[in-house]
């Protein structure tokens, strides 16, 4: 029997032979790319070294027969007719081919295969050229995903969730149905950071990826877009009320407390929500219609969420017009500082005043607080207007001593991004020495949301203020996340009851028992107690029966610039016959 040929056959006086043929069967025989020449029928006829070392298969193995020896399985029939057929008509054919080696295991090539004929056209061997690609496919499918998902969490990025969201566009507008999307952002979360490092961050980021995965379906998108952020698609006919099912899910998740590394955390959400195709028709104006609605959310409840409303581009465009006046605003004295009495309940006379920043702008007239307040945070001008209100209120309230009012406190409200400013302490101080004004006469306010983030640096943030002889007093007691645990731990000498419990006393019972409860805690902590918003006689007198100890609100008088606020004292001194000099 006639033994086949391979390429070891070639005789070894082939060096004897001209240039050009060494030549050539050096390149074949060194070539890194695997090489097969077959008849006009597909007998495999020779092989070189290179198809042995990445198929597994020597020449004596494959010679003589059909490379079909070679498939994996993962093509079906009609992918090598239009193969041969392409071959046939074209004489060429390139494309990626999944074979199997010997050991079983199927790889990814690059193929080639040319057609050769002779001088009189007939095809005389067919030469095909291969490369094992299964490793740069399996690198670029890694480098693939590293460019759409987030190294931390492993969810889509922004790049990806865009991509996700213009699929599900596209399937709603087929199908005629709607598809929302939920923008979240993490509230209190860079406390962890701040406090307690960014390892134990991450770690809560990777925990916390987990549970929300965990709310939604397969065909759900959930993408981290930046550090706090995070954004879902929700397709295949998802309308208002069930994106609002779902960010109520979501709302409910973040009220309870998380424990990492035996340290406890409170974590809020805030959501805005787009639906295709009412708010937008593209992924754009989507995104930016749910940021829009999270920048709503914002100004309710730590964990809440808004839907989007075309007003909101309105409030977007003033915003944008308002935040390009605030940097402007203090060097054009637009600014300036209101006082509201502080009364004893039961003396029903003046102790002290609260210092509140008012905005009167040349292009949008008076700005209300809780439009530029909010503002004022975001673009950092918090800081400056922070300082300024400050040291106009402390201004004020030592001209006051000074006129005989010498036991006059003022009451200062800090916002979160100041009472976690390091500097805090320093700038207060240098404020009290610059206007002569003595610690004790100074109550700093600030919220339970601001303190319950991180609890054991609140503490001791509030405990470096109160050294110092500053009060401290919680505002809009009742309306965030309260726990008598860490209350009785805060070094504070006052709470402040919100105006939303004491608007309908004595009518409501619902705020009668509130408000009772409130006191009864306050002074089982030996804390007083401040009833803001007091707008009618009988208020009043439920304070004074419940021994409330101090009033606030328009009963007495609304807020007033200083020279009003004075001249207010003046004639409280006329009705009861006391003057000051």
């Amino acid at each position: 029997m006639k033994r086949k040929r391979s390429i070891q056959d070639i005789p070894n006086n082939i060096y004897q032979c001209n240039e050009p043929i060494k030549l050539l069967f050096n390149i074949f025989e060194r070539c890194i790319e695997g090489i097969v020449i077959t008849d006009p029928e597909g007998i495999i006829r020779m092989v070189n070294p290179a198809f042995s070392w990445i198929t597994g298969y020597s020449a004596d193995e494959v010679i003589g027969k059909n490379p079909r020896l070679l498939q994996s399985g993962h093509h079906d029939k009609k992918f090598y007719e239009d193969m041969w057929t392409t071959l046939t008509e074209d004489g060429e054919w390139k494309n990626e081919i999944w074979n199997r080696r010997k050991d079983g295991g199927a790889y990814l090539q690059r193929l080639s295969i040319k057609k050769i004929e002779d001088s009189k056209g007939r095809t005389v061997h067919f030469l095909a050229l291969f490369q094992d690609i299964t490793d740069i496919r399996h690198n670029d499918k890694q480098l693939k995903h590293q460019a759409n998902h987030d190294p931390l969490t492993n969810l889509p990025n922004r790049q990806l969730f865009k991509d996700r969201l213009e699929r599900a566009i596209a399937d709603a507008c087929r199908h005629k149905e709607m598809t929302a999307v939920l923008y979240l952002e993490l509230v209190n979360f860079k406390n962890i950071n701040t406090s307690f490092g960014h390892h134990l961050g991450d770690i809560f980021l990777k925990d916390i990826t987990v549970s929300i995965k965990s709310l939604f379906r397969d065909q759900d998108t959930v993408a981290r877009i930046g550090g706090v952020e995070f954004a879902i698609v929700l397709p295949r006919n998802t309308d208002a009320h069930g994106a609002r099912v779902v960010a109520n899910k979501l709302i409910e998740l973040f009220k309870k407390r998380f424990i990492i590394d035996n340290k406890e955390f409170f974590v809020g959400v805030r959501i805005g929500i787009t639906i295709y195709p009412t708010d937008g028709e593209s992924v754009e104006p989507l995104m930016k219609n749910a940021v829009l609605a999270l920048s709503d959310a914002k100004k309710q409840d730590k964990n809440s969420y808004a839907m989007f409303t075309s007003n909101m581009d309105v409030c977007a465009l003033r915003r944008v017009s308002l935040a390009a006046s605030l940097f402007r605003a203090l060097d054009r004295n637009e600014f300036s500082v209101h006082f509201q009495p502080k009364v004893d309940t039961q003396t029903e006379r003046t102790i002290g005043a609260e210092a509140l920043a008012r905005w009167q702008t040349l292009e949008n007239g008076m700005v209300p607080p809780d439009e530029f307040i909010p503002l004022a945070e975001e673009t950092g001008v918090i800081f400056t207007l922070g300082e300024w209100v400050l040291r106009t209120a402390c201004r004020h309230t030592k001209e006051w001593h000074d006129r005989g009012y010498k036991d006059l406190t003022i009451a200062v409200n800090l916002s979160a991004k100041q009472f976690n400013d390091r500097n805090l302490i320093t700038i207060v101080q240098n404020v009290l020495e610059e206007t002569g004004l003595a610690a004790e006469f100074l109550n700093l306010e600030i919220t339970e949301n601001m303190v319950i983030g991180n609890v054991d640096t609140a503490i001791d943030i509030m405990n470096r203020i109160t050294e110092t002889g500053i009060r401290i007093s919680i505002d809009d007691f009742g309306t965030g996340y309260s726990s008598l645990n860490y209350l009785k731990r805060f070094p504070v000498s006052e709470l402040k009851i919100d105006r939303s419990f004491v608007l309908d006393i004595p009518e409501n019972p619902d705020d009668v028992a509130i408000t009772k409860a409130i006191i009864s805690l306050a002074h089982s902590l030996n804390l007083k107690v401040v009833a803001e918003g007091v707008e009618t006689r009988e208020q009043l007198e439920f304070m004074q029966r419940y021994c409330c100890e101090e009033l606030q609100g328009y009963y007495f008088s609304k807020p007033v610039p200083g020279e009003d606020f004075l001249n207010y004292l003046k004639h409280e001194d006329e009705a009861s016959g006391n003057y000051h000099q």
